[in-house]
C-alpha cells in the first residue's frame, strides 16, 4: 500500500475528536466518494459541527474550542483548502487513495468562480484547473461538486458510481453523526499486519533477560497466541466505519466493524443475554466497572476460554511431565467452568489506600458453577506451587452462610512485582469466591477487603446495589438498550483512588481536588456479523480534569483529596 500523509492522520483524528448531532443524509456524501478511495472522512454539515464543538468546549471548560465557526474549525484541523465560495452546510468529503501523498477532497460549492479565484486557479484542458499561489494540486467541477487532489491524473480519473456506499453497507447507527470515517478494510490490512509484526518485535525486546528460561518461553507462547488471535480477527474484518456527534452535554462515538470468515460466523452466533449487567454488584464507589454476558454459557473453545487456557499455561514453569499434567488438569477444570457461566462482571474500587477488585461470574445454576470454580481453584493452586518466589495457600470457610474459598498469595521480595502488588493490594493478596444470588462472587485485595467484599457479594440482592445506583443509571441513560458488554469509568474516582495509593507508597504528589463527574460509558453490541461499539463521554468528565489541572497550575492543589 502506498504512503499516507500525516495530514490525513490528523484529519481522521479530528474526526474522532469533533462531532455533533445531525439528521444529514450520509448517503449523499458516500455517493460522492471516489470509487478507489481507501478511506474517507465525511462531514455532513461543517457549521453544525462547529456549533457542537463549541458547546462541548464551553461545558468542558476547553477555551480553545469556544466560538468556533465552520471556517475556523477547518483551519484548526489543518484543512488545506480555502472555504470562500463553498457551501459548508452542504457537507465535505476528505479522502485518500493508494499512492496519495496528500488527501483529496470533494467540495460542495456555493459559487465555483469565487472558490477558483481564491485558489488562483489556472484553467487547463478537459475541464481541469491547476491550483495556484500557496495552494498546490489540481481540481475539476464534476456533477456540481469540486474534486481536488495533489496530482492531475488523480482528478482526471476520479469516478464515483456508489461503490464506496455499497462496500460500507448499513450505517443506520450513524445516521445522526456529524462526522463519519469509513475505511476500505482490505486496502489497509497490509499496514495492520505490519503493526502486528512490530508489536511482536517489541514484545520480544521486552522479555526479561535474566528470567527463568521456561518462564520466558511461556510468556513468548502467550503473547504469540494473543497476537495470532488478533491477526486472525483483523484478517476477517471486511468493513469499518466510525461516527461521532457532540453537544454541550456529551460526545458520542459509534464504531462499526463487520467481519467475515470464522470471526464473522462466531460473532453471528453470539447473543447478549438482555439482562442487567451490573446486577449483584455492591453500590460502593468504583473506578472502573466491566461486564458482559451472553444468552448461553460461554463454553469451551470460545475466544475467552482460549485466552484463559493460555494464561493457565503461562504458570507452567518449570515445564516438566508433572507440570504438563497439572496444566492439562487445570485446562479441563476451566472448560467445565466455562460451560457453566454466561459471563462476568468486574469492578475496581479502593479500600483506603489500597485497590480492591470485586465481581460476579454469572450463572443460571450458581451452586454448580461455584462447585466447578472450587475444583478449578484447587487444581491451579497445585500448579502455582511450582512458581518460584511465591507462597500460595487455599482454605475453605463459611462467610454469610456460604462455603467460601479463600486463596492467599505472598510473593517473595526476589520477585520484581512483589513491591507493586504489596503497595496496590496489600500482603498477602487474598482472593475469595463463593456462591451468590447471580452466580459466583469474587473479591480480591487485602485480607480485610477480600472478606468484606465477598460478604457483600453474597448478601446483595440482584436488583439492588450498583444496578440501581449512579453507575447503573448512567449505563441506561447513556447507552442503547441491551448491550452484550459494558464498561464504565469514573475519571474523578480513578484519579482520587490512584493518588491515595501512590501517596501511600511514599511518593511525593500534590493533593488535587476533582469535582463531580459523570462516568464515561461504553457498550458493545452484536448485530448479525457487525460488532458495534458505543462510547459516551459526558462533558462533566472532561471538565473535572480541566478544572483539576487549573487548580494544580494555580497552586490550589494543597487541599485534601476530595472524598
Amino acid at each position: 500500500m502506498g504512503h499516507h500523509s500525516g495530514r490525513l492522520s490528523l484529519l481522521l483524528l479530528a474526526g474522532v475528536l469533533f462531532a455533533a448531532p445531525s439528521e444529514a443524509d450520509l448517503r449523499k456524501l458516500l455517493a460522492a466518494v471516489p470509487d478507489d478511495a481507501e478511506a474517507a472522512l465525511l462531514i455532513p454539515n461543517v457549521n453544525d459541527l462547529a456549533s457542537g464543538v463549541s458547546a462541548f468546549g464551553k461545558g468542558a471548560k476547553i477555551t480553545a474550542w469556544g466560538g468556533l465557526t465552520g471556517p475556523s474549525l477547518l483551519a484548526a484541523i489543518d484543512f488545506p483548502y480555502p472555504t470562500d465560495g463553498l457551501d459548508l452546510a452542504a457537507g465535505l468529503v476528505i479522502y485518500t487513495r493508494e499512492g496519495d501523498d496528500e488527501p483529496g477532497a470533494i467540495l460542495f460549492p456555493k459559487d465555483v468562480a469565487v472558490w477558483k479565484r481564491t485558489v488562483a486557479a489556472e484553467d487547463a484542458a478537459d475541464g481541469l484547473f491547476r491550483l495556484g499561489d500557496e495552494h498546490s494540486g489540481w481540481g475539476a467541477v464534476r456533477d456540481g461538486r469540486i474534486v481536488v487532489a495533489d496530482e492531475k491524473e488523480r482528478v482526471a480519473t476520479a469516478r464515483w458510481t456508489g461503490r464506496v456506499a455499497e462496500k460500507t453497507g448499513s450505517i443506520a447507527a450513524l445516521d445522526r453523526a456529524q462526522v463519519v470515517a469509513v475505511v476500505d478494510v482490505p486496502a489497509w490490512k497490509e499496514s495492520v499486519r505490519g503493526t502486528i509484526e512490530l508489536f511482536g518485535t517489541f514484545v520480544e525486546m521486552g522479555m526479561p533477560a535474566d528470567g527463568e528460561e521456561n518462564e520466558i518461553a511461556a510468556m513468548r507462547a502467550f503473547f504469540g497466541a494473543v497476537g495470532k488471535g488478533f491477526a486472525d480477527t483483523v484478517e476477517d474484518a471486511e468493513r469499518f466505519a466510525v461516527g461521532l456527534r457532540i453537544s454541550g452535554d456529551a460526545a458520542r462515538l459509534d464504531v462499526l466493524t463487520e467481519f467475515g470468515g470464522a470471526t464473522g460466523s462466531a460473532i453471528e452466533k453470539a447473543k447478549g443475554s438482555g439482562r442487567e449487567l451490573l446486577r449483584g454488584l455492591p453500590a460502593s464507589a468504583a473506578m472502573v466497572v466491566m461486564a458482559f454476558e451472553t444468552a448461553t454459557p460461554i463454553g469451551a473453545g470460545s475466544a475467552w476460554d482460549e485466552l484463559v487456557r493460555e494464561i493457565i499455561k503461562l504458570g507452567a514453569s518449570p515445564e516438566t511431565a508433572e507440570t504438563r499434567a497439572k496444566v492439562d488438569e487445570a485446562v479441563n477444570a476451566w472448560s467445565k467452568v466455562a460451560d457453566s457461566i454466561t459471563g462476568c462482571s468486574l469492578a475496581v474500587g479502593a479500600a483506603g489506600s489500597k485497590f480492591a477488585l470485586f465481581g460476579q461470574y454469572f450463572a443460571d445454576n450458581p451452586a454448580e458453577a461455584a462447585r466447578r470454580l472450587d475444583d478449578y481453584n484447587r487444581v491451579t493452586i497445585g500448579l502455582n506451587s511450582y512458581v518460584k518466589g511465591a507462597t500460595i495457600s487455599n482454605a475453605t470457610e463459611e462467610i454469610a452462610g456460604k462455603r467460601t474459598s479463600i486463596t492467599s498469595v505472598t510473593l517473595d521480595d526476589s520477585r520484581e512485582e512483589a513491591a507493586i502488588i504489596a503497595a496496590a493490594y496489600g500482603t498477602p493478596l487474598v482472593i475469595a469466591t463463593a456462591e451468590s444470588a447471580v452466580g459466583v462472587g469474587l473479591a480480591m485485595g487485602s485480607d480485610v477487603a477480600a472478606r468484606r467484599g465477598i460478604k457483600e457479594l453474597i448478601e446483595i440482592k440482584p436488583d439492588a446495589g450498583m444496578a440501581t445506583g449512579t453507575m447503573g443509571e448512567t449505563a441506561r441513560r447513556s447507552l442503547s438498550p441491551r448491550p452484550l458488554g459494558v464498561m464504565l469509568i469514573d475519571v474523578a474516582e480513578c484519579a482520587r483512588a490512584s493518588m491515595r495509593v501512590v501517596q501511600a507508597m511514599g511518593l511525593a504528589l500534590p493533593n488535587i481536588r476533582f469535582g463531580p463527574a459523570g462516568p464515561i460509558a461504553m457498550g458493545v453490541y452484536i448485530e448479525r456479523r457487525v460488532v458495534r461499539l458505543e462510547l459516551h463521554v459526558p462533558t462533566s468528565a472532561v471538565r473535572s480534569i480541566t478544572e483539576a489541572v487549573e487548580r494544580l497550575m494555580g497552586d490550589e492543589g494543597e487541599a485534601p483529596i476530595e472524598q
